[in-house]
């Protein structure tokens, strides 16, 4: 028995991590089978995919009515083509097939997506968006350009920041501002990080004292490893006065935000300082009874931080632009094709005429050959295949 299909524009393409020939509970190579999708912003994520034996599997469970998963088909009881799979196979003239790319956007529809990925378009911001056009927005966002020892002097000082910084309160700008932030070194405050050079010295004089007789070489290295360690504490004990503005700064705080920790294993990290300022400046710039109402949402956050960090430019900008926006990811190249393949079933023709009835009772005028594209049976015929 034959089956001759024509297909056009077919796409050749797969965009879900995970096996097609798994189901999705199973756990191949001791991982779960999640289907879910890949990220087409790199481009190796989307990978070409041929006709194969499982394809024509699909395509004649469609063809008779069978609309569920291959994998599911194939452990129940009742798939039709359980003792036929080994006399099943396709042909294809792969020299009458016509095969392109095309540059396209996928968009994932999914209901259950809430947000849009990180770096993905959000919209316009409005002009008038009192959050960066307003009078008092240059005061708000002028903690962020302060250089680190500024920020450390503002957070003890006591005094809002009156700080002109102009076209500096647009978001673009803003965001590049956060990124040399983000870029900055962890803070480690004095003692831990002589502590840290101390044992590190140590670790070597113990493996050194563990020489029965050093060579000159090692006699040397050890030395040097000797003279370095003096050099670092010297040059980290030159920040005594930074060290003394920054504990003080990690009292302060740690009194006015109990519940907040910014000194985790003895690294601060600068964002949490610049994310808190931003709060302590808000604060006190409604205590110099200025207007700050629009700065902080419903549960007193300000937009797009909390008291310890940025938490990315999708939540400081998607409310302000609309809301949830339409997800399009980078361009990538799409495979499609057309052309025409034969499925051979090796069955005699009392199964062929029973298959073709199961077909011609289940009206499947058209259908996908793998991914979208058109599909569709251009003759049948049930005599046995020599």
């Amino acid at each position: 028995m034959q089956i001759f299909i024509e297909f056009d524009s077919i796409w050749q393409n797969s965009f879900l991590h995970g096996s097609d020939a798994k189901s999705i509970g199973e756990k191949p190579n001791g991982k779960y089978n999640k289907r879910d999708f890949k990220a087409t912003s790199k481009s190796n994520e989307v990978d070409h995919r041929e006709i194969t034996k499982s394809t024509i599997l699909g395509v004649l469970s469609r063809l008779i009515g069978d609309q569920r998963k291959l994998y599911d088909a194939r452990t129940s009881d009742n798939y039709y083509f359980k003792d036929m799979e080994d006399s099943i196979s396709f042909k294809k003239d792969d020299s009458k097939i016509d095969t392109w790319e095309e540059k396209v956007f996928l968009v994932n529809k999914t209901e259950s997506i809430k947000r849009p990925s990180e770096n993905t378009f959000l919209g316009v911001i409005k002009e008038d968006e009192k959050l960066f056009f307003s009078e008092t927005a240059s005061q708000l966002w002028s903690v962020l350009y302060m250089d680190i020892e500024e920020l450390l002097d503002f957070i003890i000082a006591n005094e809002m920041s009156s700080q002109n910084i102009g076209d500096k309160t647009k978001p673009d700008n803003l965001l590049k501002r956060i990124r040399v932030i983000d870029d900055y070194d962890i803070l480690v405050p004095i003692e831990d990080e002589i502590e840290k050079i101390k044992e590190a010295f140590l670790k070597k004089e113990e493996k050194y004292k563990g020489l029965s007789s050093p060579k000159e070489n090692q006699i040397n290295a050890f030395e040097l490893a000797k003279e370095k360690m003096i050099e670092d504490i010297v040059k980290v004990r030159e920040r005594e006065e930074f060290d003394k503005k920054l504990m003080s700064v990690l009292d302060i705080l740690s009194i006015k935000y109990p519940n907040e920790l910014y000194n985790n294993n003895a690294k601060i990290y600068p964002m949490s300082l610049y994310a808190i300022a931003l709060y302590i400046q808000v604060e006190r710039m409604s205590k110099n009874n200025l207007n700050i109402d629009f700065y902080t949402e419903n549960n007193e956050k300000i937009q797009g931080f909390s008291k310890r960090a940025f938490n990315g430019k999708r939540d400081f900008l998607n409310k302000l632009a609309g809301g949830h926006k339409m997800t399009i990811g980078t361009p990538f190249p799409l495979t499609k094709a057309s052309g025409n393949l034969v499925i051979v079933l090796a069955i005699t023709e009392v199964e062929a005429e029973e298959l073709k009835k199961m077909i011609d009772n289940a009206g499947v005028s058209s259908f996908y050959l793998g991914k979208k594209g058109l599909a569709y049976v251009t003759r049948i015929d049930t005599s046995e295949e020599e």
